[in-house]
């Protein structure tokens, strides 16, 4: 028997079924769900722009064995500023993969709905740092979904901050100068590199973003937090490496 549900979501993904169709996956507070959008690519159907990628709707919807269908929807949220910035749009489309890849299906997901909201949002306004909000959206998205890394402390002597740090991408902790030296590691970021992460991981939902590092500083950091979704995910993601490569600044091109 059908079921008829109204719940709000983020479209994080679409799927082309036909000249006027399409499967959306949207994210909601209760997960991640499919649903079969009918004449949603036609130009101004009723359900054309609720259905919109990045769009964040109020849906009605009919419970179906594999999917939801999409009986009306309303936009709530439009992030119109991210389509006119290849730059932000091409971030934002990395986010949604990221989502699509991590997050819960049929499972409480309203702190990564809020995490996506609020990094959307961000770059729909464009003044806070492009590198502030990757790396946030990263290392809180990994830690939600139970990779959180221990940075209390070194992982072999127990200091609380050293100078220079090796970060172990595999075990998700970190290793002081002088046990680097000792193990012969490599160092790969500095003490405020490491605080800065610890502020994204530990701090209240409200205050991820308010932290500020030099450029060359949030370099780093955004390589190691980059590093670390790909290194546990076990995947390499089209999408990041696309926003890479129209990064304006290079930013976000590994360096050779």
């Amino acid at each position: 028997m059908t079921k008829r549900i109204s719940i709000d979501g983020l479209v994080i993904w679409e799927t082309k079924t036909s000249d006027a169709d399409k499967v959306i996956t949207v994210l909601t507070g209760n997960g991640v769900i499919s649903c079969y959008a009918r004449g949603s690519l036609k130009p101004g159907g009723k359900l054309t722009s609720p259905c919109d990628l990045l769009s964040f709707s109020n849906f009605e919807l009919y419970s179906g064995k594999n999917m939801y269908t999409v009986v009306d929807a309303k936009s709530n949220i439009k992030f119109n500023a991210l389509s006119i910035d290849i730059e932000r749009y091409s971030l934002a489309v990395y986010f949604c993969e990221l989502i699509r890849f991590l997050a819960p299906v049929d499972d409480y997901a309203g702190e990564y709905l809020g995490l996506m909201l609020n990094s959307l949002h961000l770059l729909n306004e464009g003044k806070k740092d492009l590198m502030i909000v990757k790396a946030v959206f990263e290392l809180r998205m990994m830690t939600l979904c139970g990779y959180m890394p221990d940075l209390d402390g070194c992982n072999r002597c127990g200091v609380a901050l050293s100078p220079e740090i090796c970060f172990d991408f595999i075990a998700g902790n970190w290793y002081c100068r002088n046990c680097i030296n000792s193990a012969g590691l490599s160092a790969n970021c500095s003490s405020s590199v490491l605080l800065a992460m610890k502020h994204i991981v530990e701090e209240d939902a409200s205050k991820i973003f308010s932290f500020s590092l030099p450029e060359d500083k949030l370099r780093v950091l955004n390589k190691i937090t980059s590093d670390f979704v790909e290194t546990q995910s076990d995947r390499k993601f089209r999408t990041l490496e696309y926003f890479r490569s129209i990064s304006k600044d290079g930013y976000f091109v590994e360096e050779s």
